[in-house]
């Protein structure tokens, strides 16, 4: 609903203009998971890799069944995470969930052998108003309440970067619903993760009318 354009693809887009960010899908035989925002011509391809700039550094706020998720496979491909979340005890307990994926998933071969640690690329935040370094991108990941959607979202408006990129990774209300909390609303999508995460590797991406 709403102006709103979407895709789901394990190679997502969210299109601002002539800008485009694509996320491409973590492979279990590859060191790295690459994350590229770059100028994109739609009719030319060959654009994608000769102008891009990685996506290096991401924040998730919520930590939360879906949250621990993300930023797991996060770390795991080589992406740098800083962790949000008010409860301090769903922040230990998603690390300890993470400690206790590691051997599993690389197993599989659902993470590369280098994701043995991950940890090393988490950063627990006390206070998303006081982030110290870049942000790239900046996912939210709370319980589906519109209240504390725009808590968040108005609160990542406030201290990231115009730059940034935020997404909300909410199942329920549209980016329609949701822009409207968002300084500079023309850098917000949704990026829905389907779960397990790890194992769909499927991200639904639909931008906002801006």
């Amino acid at each position: 609903s709403g102006n709103c354009h979407s895709t789901s693809s394990p190679l997502g887009s969210i299109r601002r203009g002539s800008s485009v960010v694509m996320v491409n899908q973590p492979n279990p035989n590859r060191e790295s998971c690459e994350a590229v925002a770059s100028p994109y011509n739609a009719t030319d391809s060959s654009s994608i890799q000769s102008n891009t700039t990685a996506i290096q550094s991401v924040l998730v706020v919520g930590a939360g069944w879906v949250g621990r998720q993300i930023v797991a496979q996060l770390a795991a491909f080589g992406i740098k995470v800083s962790w949000y979340d008010l409860s301090t005890e769903s922040l230990s307990s998603g690390i300890q969930w993470i400690k206790n994926q590691i051997d599993e998933r690389i197993d599989e071969t659902s993470w590369p052998i280098t994701a043995k640690h991950p940890l090393e690329r988490i950063d627990l935040v006390p206070d998303i108003q006081v982030l110290h370094g870049a942000i790239d991108l900046a996912i939210e990941s709370v319980t589906e309440q519109i209240s504390a959607k725009r808590s968040v979202l108005k609160t990542l408006s406030k201290c990231l970067s115009p730059e940034t990129i935020i997404a909300s990774n909410s199942s329920y209300f549209t980016p329609s619903m949701l822009e409207r909390f968002v300084e500079h609303p023309h850098r917000f999508a949704h990026f829905h993760f389907h779960v397990p995460v790890w194992r769909s590797r499927l991200v639904d991406i639909a931008s906002c009318s801006q």
